[in-house]
Parts: structure tokens; C-alpha cells; sequence
């Protein structure tokens, strides 16, 4: 049985690419949040995969009071 988890990967990996490959420019319009849920689909390649950088929606500075001007 072992000899057929790369079989059952291989084939796993080739309808994963011939779904995601035409569906990019669709998954691109998706909200933030859904187009997260595609970039983990990808992360569970054995391979590593392409993924577009997304311009993050929220941006947190670490920020100080200054008092007495010291």
C-alpha cells in the first residue's frame, strides 16, 4: 500500500493545478478573506508554488506618548 501514496500525490497535485490554473483571474476578484482560503489550498503542495503578494488590508504601528518632550 505504501507504493501508492506518490500515485494518489501525483494525481492529487495535477487536478489541483488544471483547477487553479484557468480559475486565477476569478479567484483575483474574490474578497480578501476568500482569496485567503486559495492561498492555503496552494500552501498544501508538496511542491512550492507561485502565489501573487496581496497588499494587506489593515496596517498596525507600534506607537508611543511622549511627554515633556523627552
Amino acid at each position: 500500500m505504501t507504493e501508492l501514496q506518490p500515485i494518489f500525490d501525483a494525481e492529487a497535485d495535477k487536478l489541483a493545478k488544471a483547477w487553479l490554473r484557468p480559475t486565477g483571474a476569478a479567484i483575483k476578484r474574490l474578497s480578501h478573506d476568500r482569496q485567503e482560503s486559495y492561498r492555503q489550498v496552494r500552501e498544501m503542495s508538496a511542491e512550492p508554488q507561485d502565489v501573487d503578494l496581496v497588499k494587506p488590508e489593515g496596517r498596525f504601528e507600534p506607537t508611543k506618548v511622549r511627554l515633556n518632550d523627552c
